[in-house]
């Protein structure tokens, strides 16, 4: 949870940075669950 806790500081230095500082946290601590947020991201990123 802490990489989450950075995620959100992050957010103050930009947003785009901030989404993928919270999709990498998440991505660690609930395998699956950034596919669940983002299913549309998933297909691109690994076509």
């Amino acid at each position: 949870m802490c990489r989450i806790r950075a995620a959100a500081r992050a957010c103050r230095d930009g947003v785009a940075f901030c989404e993928r500082e919270v999709e990498n946290a998440l991505r660690i601590a609930v395998p699956g669950l950034h596919r669940a947020i983002r299913p549309s991201a998933q297909r691109g990123e690994e076509s």
